[in-house]
């Protein structure tokens, strides 16, 4: 018996193809001895890659043109930036690397077919069967794996797939916090480690068990396994337990260690991508004596570009004589053009509705032959490419603008696809994106919501309004994006509200602030007003006096949801602030200190068409003379400051802020909290002839007084009056802020006040309730801020009061009804006693009681002027009125 004997033909290839086709040809393994021949077939390159020195930038003459790199971000790490050093050589080196996110899709074969190499780090959710299946095909026909990882979270995921695979390699179940350096015999000779000396590991999951065929190419000075690798058909699988090539290990290891990390990295993408171009139907078997078997072999150039490329294949075999026969395989590609497009998913910045917006897309002919584009479409017309036809030389590439024209507002998503005569992917798809945004150019329509328009200057800090106007129903919770040009504001990271409203807000990108709050009770249906107020800073000292940029909402949730989102605009100015020179006239004036006390009571705004008005918000900034700050920086002292530098200050040009110059022209120190040693409380209240008035006394002549109001409900401000120890103070004003609230501002600029009676507040009506002191400026309040005012007092039988009297017409009687009795009447009577009519009187009424008389007799008709009588009986009791009607 002479044993197997192996014969092989042919004894090498020798293949010309046009690229992008394909041929099959056969190898014959053919068995002249007289026992059975078992034989295994691999696929090997002639030459291990090999690439720069370690030191170096690890890109060496290994091209990886051609090679696209699916990098799966939907299952464990998203992240790209912890491995830019890796991913940028790759690229450098001609692969595409293209991330996977998932975004609503599964791996599946046709996802895996456009690409060579599978890249995970760290997967966190394990594929699904399907997936997994789908990786098992597409490894055995060729495809490369490439899985590095060393988390918990990671080992589950990663097991799954290798058991499917059938890679004969698993992760441990305990990870180790042991930091090292792999040399020595630590590396085995393989053509991945070509060239490696050291390998920096730090946190690590060693690889447990690695059962042959596996080999383990790179372990820990324990002895685990670190790196490992094995076939899958005439795939392959690289198994990292380390991030070896994070850009922190790389940088580490290359800092302290001098290690080879990157090197090991990129001659790993090199060996799970060697060999695709040759695959073969057939790993191995046994042959019977004087029989034979056929591998079909098929030579792929779909990854190949134009040039000659060469591989072996070896045949090992239980033939002692011949145990390993190799045959070498070449081919020749003839060039053909094959198509990259960059990207692969445009995304647009915010866009006006009824705007455009544009784009480019990079397209290059990374093959060997003229690339002809026969077109680009879209599947919506949002999204359009500006050239649709045109060739790219050799090398060459072409830049293609794509528009974005959002009709409405939204995000909105399309596909383009790209054709062209590029052999292995014609068609490139495209996924383009963008978000339709508030065209500032369109009118904004109630309801609506609205940043309302600021100016300022450089530096200049201001609360941005955010008003509603008539919205449909009540407002509980809100949310919504405030959008601006970050090159001319910036966000202070505060949110001031009314107190009705809370609200937070966070940057979430540069120009774009989120907010959501909520209102409790609800804002009611119908509401027009600011919602809240966000704190900003003008941050443009390269802009001039003039520059607008807008301002605008969007995204609006809640109970915002179907408002009209609008635009407001913020005009850069020359601002400076807390000058004084509140009207802007360049002279500092008692004006300025009276409009400064104006900004006060109207809620630290400037009514329209007044005398104030400069900048828009630059007279509040310029009237804020102590630099307080906040939502509410100016109130009647900043006035009384104004009002004494007008008349000290020698020179009428404005200074920058008078809390920070020195020195003081009247000799007085102007300090933000004020001068406080003065109070103010409350009076005793009156209540009378359909009026409620409330009375503000104060001790210790304060200089200046500003405080909020609110009245009860049912009652209507009229006026104020000065009391004796106001009376000779330079200004003391009330204005109504909203509904009942009233606001009271003044300052003594010639301090000529005393203590006693500050001023009088008189409101139409009587009803009941509880005044109340919301907010006070610049001197203390002593005492409680409420005051309960009764303003009903008890009744009492009889005629209280005739209104008009006299009378041209109608009158009104009110009478005080104490108690219920057994005979009423109200009759009015002539001069002469005789009856003129009986008015309707309620037998159970009691209390105050209104009774109206129209001036006409019992028959209707309109008697005539003169003097009348009213007379009230109840029980045995009469009261009367007289009453005078003119004509």
């Amino acid at each position: 018996a002479n044993g197997p004997r192996v014969q092989v033909t042919p004894a090498l290839f020798d293949e010309t193809i046009d690229f992008g086709l394909t041929e099959l040809r056969d190898l014959v393994i053919r068995n002249t001895g007289d026992v059975d021949l078992q034989w295994t077939m691999s696929i090997q390159p002639t030459v291990a890659p090999r690439l720069a020195s370690a030191s170096s930038s690890a890109r060496g003459a290994a091209s990886l043109e051609g090679v696209r790199i699916l990098w799966d971000q939907s299952h464990g790490q998203s992240s790209p930036i912890p491995w830019s050093l890796f991913v940028g050589e790759l690229e450098s080196r001609g692969a595409e690397v293209v991330p996977f996110l998932g975004m609503g899709q599964s791996i599946t074969a046709g996802l895996l077919a456009t690409y060579r190499v599978y890249f995970s780090t760290d997967p966190s959710v394990s594929c699904t069967v399907p997936e997994l299946n789908a990786l098992k095909n597409w490894a055995e026909a060729g495809g490369g794996l490439l899985l590095v990882g060393d988390n918990s979270s990671a080992r589950v995921p990663y097991n799954g797939l290798l058991g499917t695979l059938g890679a004969d390699i698993a992760f441990g179940d305990t990870q180790s916090q042991v930091d090292g350096v792999a040399t020595g015999g630590a590396i085995t000779a393989h053509e991945a480690t070509a060239g490696v000396e050291r390998i920096f590991y730090d946190v690590h999951r060693p690889l447990d068990p690695v059962n042959p065929p596996a080999e383990a190419i790179v372990r820990t000075n324990s002895g685990a396994a670190l790196v490992a690798l094995n076939s899958v058909g005439v795939g392959r699988v690289a198994v990292v337990g380390d991030e070896l090539f994070n850009d922190a290990t790389i940088g580490e290891a290359e800092s302290i260690y001098d290690a080879d990390n990157r090197l090991l990295g990129n001659q790993l993408v090199d060996w799970v991508t060697g060999g695709l171009w040759l695959r073969t139907d057939l790993s191995g078997g046994a042959v019977a004596a004087g029989d034979s078997a056929v591998a079909h072999l098929l030579f792929d150039t779909a990854d190949l570009g134009s040039g000659d490329f060469d591989l072996n294949v070896q045949i090992t075999s239980n033939d002692l004589t011949a145990p390993l026969v190799n045959v070498p395989a070449h081919l020749t590609v003839i060039g053909a053009p094959e198509i990259s497009v960059n990207p692969t998913w445009l995304v647009f910045v915010d866009t006006p509705s009824g705007g455009t917006s544009t784009g480019t897309l990079r397209v290059a002919n990374v093959g060997s032959a003229e690339l002809s584009v026969t077109g680009i479409t879209s599947n919506t017309p949002k999204f359009a490419a500006t050239q649709a036809t045109f060739t790219v030389d050799i090398g060459d590439t072409m830049d293609v603008d794509v528009s974005f024209s959002p009709d409405s507002i939204g995000a909105f998503t399309g596909m383009l696809s790209v054709e062209s005569n590029a052999v292995t992917n014609p068609t490139v798809a495209v996924t383009v994106s963008g978000d339709g945004t508030v065209n500032c150019t369109s009118p904004c329509v109630a309801p609506s919501l609205r940043p309302l328009d600021v100016e300022g200057s450089n530096g200049f800090q201001f609360w941005l309004d955010v008003a509603v106007d008539s919205n449909p129903g009540a407002i509980g919770a809100a949310g919504f994006d405030l959008n601006f040009d970050p090159r001319h504001m910036s966000f202070a990271n505060a949110v001031n509200s009314d107190g009705s409203f809370s609200a937070s807000a966070s940057e979430v990108q540069p120009g774009r602030v989120r907010v959501g709050g909520f209102s409790s009770p609800a804002i009611p249906a119908g509401f027009s007003g600011s919602l809240l107020q966000l704190l900003f800073t003008v941050d443009c000292d390269t802009c001039l006096a003039g520059e607008q940029s807008d301002i605008f909402v969007s995204d609006l949730v809640d109970d915002l949801a179907g408002l009209a989102p609008c635009c407001g605009e913020i005009t850069l100015t020359e601002c400076p602030s807390g000058h004084g020179d509140v009207n802007a006239d360049s002279t500092l004036t008692a004006t300025d200190a009276l409009c400064a006390n104006l900004i006060w009571i109207n809620g630290n705004t400037v009514p329209a068409d007044t005398s104030c008005q400069s900048f828009g918000d630059c007279e509040v900034a310029a009237a804020d003379v102590n630099c307080s700050g906040g939502p509410t920086p100016v109130s009647p002292l900043d006035a009384l400051h104004i009002y004494d530098r007008a008349l000290c200050v020698l020179d009428p040009v404005p200074v920058s802020c008078f809390a920070q110059s020195n020195p003081d022209p009247c000799g007085t120190t102007l300090r933000a909290g004020g001068e406080r040693e003065a109070a103010i409380f409350f009076g005793e209240p009156r209540v009378g002839d359909g009026t409620t008035v409330v009375t503000i006394e104060c001790d210790g002549a304060p200089p200046a007084v500003g405080f909020e109001l609110e009245a009860p409900a049912g009652l209507t401000f009229l006026r104020m009056e000065r009391g004796a120890a106001g009376a000779e103070w330079t200004a003391l004003e009330a204005g109504t802020i909203d509904g009942n609230r009233v606001r009271i501002g003044g300052f003594d600029g010639e301090r000529r006040g005393g203590s006693g009676s500050l001023l009088r507040l008189v409101y139409a009506g009587t009803a009941n309730g509880e005044f109340r002191v919301t907010e006070v400026a610049d001197v203390a309040f002593r005492g409680s801020r409420q005051l309960l005012v009764s303003a009903v007092p008890p009744a009492q039988d009889g005629i209280r009061s005739v209104h008009p009297n006299p009378a041209r017409g109608s009158l009104t009687i009110s009478l005080g009804l104490a108690a219920p009795h057994q005979a009423r009447e109200l009759r009015v009577v002539d001069v002469a006693g005789r009856l003129v009519r009986t008015l309707p009187l309620a037998e159970r009424g009691q209390g105050q009681v209104d009774v109206g008389w129209d001036g006409r007799d019992a028959t209707g008709n309109t008697v005539a002027a003169g003097v009348y009588f009213v007379a009230l009986r109840l029980d045995e009791r009469v009261w009367t009125r007289k009453v005078l009607l003119v004509r």
